[in-house]
């Protein structure tokens, strides 16, 4: 997922992500405490590519939930907008 200055069409900086008390939004990047990194801000939750393309949810495929009522692109678009509502946007 990429975010955009609505202005500039420009990628969003990390310091103007959205901020809640959640895991789901990573404005810096990421670093696991084995070491994985993941160096450009992103928001992390089950459904998004960033979450299954991830070193540390590569156990965690996408095939798992592709067929769940609750991971159809309407419902995770719905999870994705419930998270910006919820955040510090």
């Amino acid at each position: 997922m990429q975010l955009i200055e609505a202005e500039t069409l420009e990628p969003l900086p990390g310091c103007k992500w959205p901020r809640d008390n959640s895991s789901r939004w990573h404005a810096s990047g990421w670093i696991s405490a084995a070491g994985i990194e993941t160096p450009k801000p992103f928001m992390c939750m089950v459904g998004i590519r960033e979450y299954h393309t991830h070193k540390s949810h590569s156990s965690d495929s996408w095939s798992n939930y592709r067929d769940l009522p609750d991971y159809s692109l309407e419902n995770i678009v719905l999870q994705v907008a419930e998270a910006f509502q919820k955040a510090d946007v």
